[in-house]
């Protein structure tokens, strides 16, 4: 897991205040966020591009009725002052329509992987206490990939809170396939200011960085 550094700039109201996880609306049909972003890589190639999450019509997945939840990272890079055609990725993270809400499952738009929940859906808590953290889902996938899903949340800067998902895949042999840590600066009703994301890939031999304010 990402460490997270603590600001010197907290008061004791952040440290008692129970903070919302998603924002009023998040499971709505039509709720939108999008972030401008910049971003780079260990070879120094940098990006630009932006992040949308847009939430769908109650949809089928898994047998059931569930919300999706649709994120978009697109990003491009300039070669000889010429700019790359965009690198989109997508994955859509289905969500149960009942309460208490629970995390179902996702789906790479880009490599049409699904992966389903490999034990008992876990109850997501809709309001926590700064300085809490625990675990979303344990997902497995056709492929004997694994995917543990976790979230935290810390004190910020002048009254807002880091929200943090952490996502590990594995194979079948517990190698690393990727590590990957999404932020959202939020403040305590969940209201989503800004967005980052770390992404350690084995594969390529790299990590990819992006970030960017709400737009």
């Amino acid at each position: 897991m990402e460490t997270v550094s603590r600001s010197n700039d907290v008061n004791s109201e952040q440290l008692i205040a129970k903070i919302a996880l998603f924002p009023d609306g998040y499971f709505d049909a039509g709720y939108v966020e999008n972030y401008a972003i910049t971003g780079a890589d260990d070879y120094g190639r940098e990006y630009t591009g932006s992040y949308e999450i847009k939430t769908g019509v109650k949809d089928i997945f898994n047998g059931v009725e569930a919300i999706p939840v649709v994120s978009t990272l697109s990003y491009s890079t300039t070669i000889n002052n010429v700019q790359t055609p965009p690198i989109v990725v997508a994955l859509t993270q289905y969500y149960s329509v009942s309460l208490p809400r629970q995390y179902l499952g996702n789906i790479n738009d880009r490599t049409a992987l699904i992966l389903t929940l490999q034990d008992q859906a876990i109850d997501m808590p809709g309001a926590v206490i700064s300085g809490s953290s625990g675990v979303l889902a344990g997902l497995t996938g056709s492929n004997s990939m694994l995917e543990t899903i976790g979230w935290s949340v810390f004190p910020g800067d002048r009254d807002t809170y880091r929200l943090a998902f952490d996502f590990t895949d594995t194979d079948s042999a517990g190698g690393l396939i990727i590590a990957e840590v999404q932020a959202f600066i939020i403040r305590s009703t969940g209201e989503r200011l800004s967005w980052s994301m770390s992404s350690e890939i084995p594969s390529l031999n790299t990590t990819l960085r992006f970030s960017g304010n709400r737009i």
